[in-house]
């Protein structure tokens, strides 16, 4: 799942890097601190993004009804299209890495809004 799989990718850049430089480390966000937050006013997972200082206005940019997000450095990103990924790779194989509409993502996120 996500969280498992952005785990083991943080993992193993901080490995890599740490294999260069040993003194360098990766800061990792604490989400135990938000969860307790979260049980002790008796919500769930839906609650983060109120809770939590790192899902807002002010780090994200404001978004609108959709969740798009409107005035940041986020605002307006291009999103990377297999077409742009066939030119990057030289033709290999794209499958494992777009969804049905072509867009660059986990496969299992079907979702065509760009």
């Amino acid at each position: 799942g996500f969280m498992a799989h952005h785990f083991a990718l943080t993992v193993a850049f901080e490995e890599s890097v740490r294999a260069v430089d040993p003194a360098v480390t990766i800061p990792y966000w604490d989400f135990t601190i938000e969860g307790e937050e979260i049980t002790q006013a008796g919500g769930g997972p839906s609650m983060l993004a109120t809770i939590s200082p790192f899902f807002n206005k002010d780090w994200f940019g404001s978004v609108d009804e959709d969740y798009h997000i409107q005035d940041s450095k986020f605002a307006h990103s291009k999103v990377v299209m297999l077409t742009d990924v066939k030119k990057m790779i030289n033709g290999r194989t794209t499958k494992h890495l777009t969804n049905s509409y072509g867009i660059v993502t986990a496969p299992w996120n079907n979702n065509n809004d760009m």
